[in-house]
């Protein structure tokens, strides 16, 4: 965990995955009551930013290389940007690694979204120019597993994209990761598959 300076609070936060190193950046509004992740584009894998707005009760993916922007109501498992806040600080100051769980949902995407009025101004910047789809949770498609031991963050993460196929859709896959409390056994990693249904 590295604190960056600014008026949000902001974390640079290296990932090990498969031997190579990932560095992103999660900034925490806590009066704005939101959390934003930004995640580079790493080898063959795009760049996604994700925000989490508490008061919209609704978290915005944007994946800038496809240029599209997907839609989803938040739910109550990711902590709130104070008590997220107060994780980082103190994790910060122990400057450990944390083994990783990781959550997997696969989101199906429904129609285009029309009407922005809804939308934060900061998700509107976001996903300026870029059409905006309503996804949901795929029903029975939750799973927790333990991630490998070569597989450590120190901080918090969001994993770039990359594209797969699933039976009649494409699919992009992310994941991105935060600390539900400051011990070593709450660090989760959210791995989130959207898919889009094939023409």
């Amino acid at each position: 965990f590295h604190p960056t300076q600014g008026k949000k609070r902001s974390f640079e936060v290296l990932i090990k995955h498969q031997g190579k190193m990932f560095k992103e950046v999660v900034e925490i509004d806590v009066k704005g009551k939101t959390e934003t992740f930004h995640v580079p584009s790493q080898g063959d894998l795009e760049a996604a930013e994700i925000i989490n707005d508490f008061r919209k009760k609704l978290m915005m993916i944007s994946l800038p290389q496809k240029q599209m922007c997907f839609l989803t109501k938040l739910t109550g498992r990711v902590p709130r940007p104070t008590k997220m806040a107060k994780s980082f600080r103190k994790a910060t100051m122990d400057g450990k690694e944390f083994p990783l769980e990781k959550l997997t949902i696969t989101m199906e995407t429904k129609e285009l979204i029309y009407d922005l009025g809804d939308l934060s101004y900061a998700m509107k910047k976001m996903c300026e120019g870029f059409p905006i789809y309503h996804s949901e949770p795929a029903k029975d498609t939750i799973s927790i597993s333990a991630v490998a031991d070569e597989d450590r963050i120190s901080g918090d993460n969001g994993k770039p994209i990359h594209q797969r196929s699933c039976s009649s859709s494409v699919c992009s896959t992310y994941q991105y990761c935060y600390l539900t409390c400051a011990s070593s056994t709450c660090m989760v990693c959210k791995e989130m598959q959207t898919c889009m249904p094939i023409d």
